[in-house]
Parts: structure tokens; C-alpha cells; sequence
């Protein structure tokens, strides 16, 4: 017994001390099992198939800092992407399959660019908009698609720059917009001025905008696209934060007898603080009660000044009225009459 077990053990050791065999031999199937893939012949080349006499073939769509090992590895620094200037010649564009970078030159026009259809392939398109000019440089979509929910992306100030993405079936997405910084922010085609308080700003606003020299301090607009410098009235904070420029005395002089009227109430729409002097004049032996008033009021209730008109005395008033209030000049009791009206401002 020993011995038979002893055998058994002898010859299952020679058994697996011999060497495998091969595809050819019996005991395995002729191409059963991998077939190593040589290595290819030089760079540049790589396998195109595998069995007992791999091939290989030239690789030639490699661009970029790429190389291109004998072992057949390619290793990517970066790849180089291809980039069309554009003009206003060149308008309307349609983008090609081998476009990636678009340069846009306005300078001579708006540039329309029109965009493939976005079937979701997640290709990308970038697009920087080169010169000064006000003219756009335009995507415009294909069919129905929508880039970011509008029909078209517009670039009108210089360097701004967008990369489109075709992310889905009909949509085009923009993954990176210029961000303007500092006191400015939004996105190059929608900027927002935001200033900390007390803060100034310097500049010159181009003529487009409204602009007439140069701005030194709080901006308005008149809600219609057009800015202008504020004037000390226009500003919330105008009674502690504003002050307007040193006033330089009146510069007009308007005798306005025959336009006033006295007991009736005006408004000094000047812009300025006005000086105002009235004569009035009695033809009544009894004299007649002469006042001026003026206030922020509609109605003045401020008595500035007063005095009696004797026959045949013309009594003159003179007063201050600050820009924007309202004033007024009465008579009562001897048939009064209004000798000279004068305003300064």
C-alpha cells in the first residue's frame, strides 16, 4: 500500500515539472488562448491587428506636443487647437467641423457667425472678439437651438471672449464669459457699476453715452441708456455728502414786469439760487401793505420781506430763492399796482 501510494506521489510531481504544451500539440486547441502583440517596428507606427503576424501602420493624426513612443504609448503635453480669424469679409461665417478657436476682427462691420446644429456631442467652440470698435461679433444658432436660452450671444466691447459648449440636443451652453473686476462687474456684455460708498469715479463717458467732457464724482442715467454727471440735487445723501461747485454770483438778468403778476405763486425752475427785486406803487393817498414770500411750500408761507406803497412812491422788495422753491409777492388795500419786476440768477 505504501508503495502504490508512494508511486502516485512520484508521478504527479513529474507531471507538473514538464513543460506546457504548446497550441499545436494535442491536449490544446490550435489559436486558443492571447497572442502577444509585438512591439511596433518604429515609432510612429502602431498595431492594427492581432494574431500569430501582428501589422502595424503609421500614425499620423497626432497634434499637439504629442510623442509617440516605439512601444507604441503616446503621450499628450497638449494638444494645439485650430484657429480662424475672422472679418467683416468673412460675414456671414458658418463654423466648419475643424474649427475650435474663432478670432473675430469688426473693425470693418458686424461679424455674424453661424452655429452647427447642438446635437449633445459636447464639441466646444471659443470665440474673442479682437478690435475697439462698437460693432458685434454675433453666434448666431442653428434652427431652434437656444445658447444659454437666447437665439443669439453678442460681443461688443474689445477681448471679450466666450467658449460655447454643445451640451445637449438643441443647446448650445457658454462655459466661460469674460469677468470684469475692480469697481465693474457682470459680464463683458452686461456691465454693472458697483461702487462702496463715499467712492468716486474719474473718467471721460464717450458722446455715445452722453458724455461731454470729462466726470468727476456721482453718475445718473435717465433711464433711457444715457449717463450724465449728477448734480448735487439728484443725490440722497446731498445734505451731508455733496457739495456743488463755488457759486460764482448771477450771470442773467431778466426784467419779467410784464410776465408776473401780483398774488400768484412761481417756482424758481433755474437750477440756481435767483435774486428777485419788486416795485410796487400805490395810487391810493392811503397807501397799500406790500410782503414777498418764499419757501419749499407750493403755497409760500416764509415772509422774506414787506413794506407800504404811498402814492406816488414806488416801494421796492429784494429776497433770495433757492433753486426749486416757490415765491410770491402781494399787496393788499390801495389800489396797488406792480411798477418793476426783476430777476437775477
Amino acid at each position: 500500500m505504501r508503495t502504490a501510494i508512494l508511486s502516485l506521489i512520484l508521478s504527479a510531481f513529474a507531471w507538473a515539472q514538464a513543460p506546457l504544451p504548446s497550441p499545436s500539440q494535442g491536449g490544446l486547441a490550435s489559436g486558443i488562448g492571447p497572442t502577444p502583440v509585438t512591439s511596433p517596428s518604429a515609432a510612429g507606427q502602431v498595431p492594427i491587428s492581432q494574431g500569430a503576424s501582428p501589422t502595424t501602420a503609421p500614425f499620423t493624426t497626432v497634434s499637439g506636443d504629442s510623442s509617440l513612443a516605439a512601444s507604441g504609448a503616446m503621450l499628450n503635453k497638449q494638444l494645439h487647437e485650430t484657429v480662424t480669424a475672422l472679418v467683416f469679409a468673412s460675414s456671414p461665417y458658418t463654423v466648419l467641423a475643424t474649427d475650435s478657436v474663432l478670432t473675430c476682427d469688426a473693425s470693418g462691420g458686424a461679424v455674424v457667425i453661424n452655429l452647427p446644429a447642438a446635437t449633445g456631442s459636447f464639441r466646444e467652440i471659443a470665440l474673442k472678439k479682437l478690435d475697439s470698435s462698437a460693432n458685434a461679433c454675433t453666434l448666431t444658432r442653428a434652427g431652434s437651438d437656444l445658447i444659454d436660452g437666447a437665439t443669439t450671444a453678442a460681443f461688443t466691447v474689445q477681448y471679450a471672449a466666450a467658449r460655447v459648449q454643445d451640451t445637449a440636443s438643441g443647446v448650445w451652453s457658454r462655459l466661460h464669459v469674460n469677468q470684469l473686476g475692480g469697481a465693474l462687474g457682470g459680464v463683458s456684455t452686461n456691465a454693472t457699476v458697483n461702487l462702496a460708498a463715499g467712492a468716486a469715479v474719474t473718467g471721460v463717458l464717450p458722446s455715445a453715452n452722453g458724455g461731454a467732457g470729462t466726470v468727476n464724482g456721482a453718475l445718473k442715467g435717465n433711464g433711457s441708456g444715457t449717463t450724465s454727471q449728477a448734480a448735487c440735487a439728484d443725490l440722497s445723501n446731498a445734505g451731508t455728502g455733496c457739495s456743488a461747485s463755488a457759486y460764482s454770483g448771477p450771470t442773467t438778468q431778466n426784467v419779467v414786469t410784464g410776465s408776473r403778476v401780483l398774488g400768484t405763486v412761481y417756482q424758481n425752475a433755474t437750477g440756481k439760487t435767483m435774486w428777485v427785486t419788486v416795485a410796487i406803487q400805490s395810487t391810493s393817498a392811503g397807501g397799500a401793505n406790500i410782503a414777498a414770500y418764499t419757501d419749499s411750500n407750493v403755497t409760500p408761507v416764509t415772509r422774506v420781506a414787506a413794506g407800504f406803497a404811498n402814492n406816488p412812491v414806488d416801494i421796492p422788495m429784494s429776497f433770495l430763492v433757492l433753486s426749486g422753491n416757490y415765491y410770491e409777492c402781494t399787496a393788499s388795500g390801495g389800489a396797488p399796482s406792480l411798477a418793476q419786476w426783476t430777476e437775477w440768477y
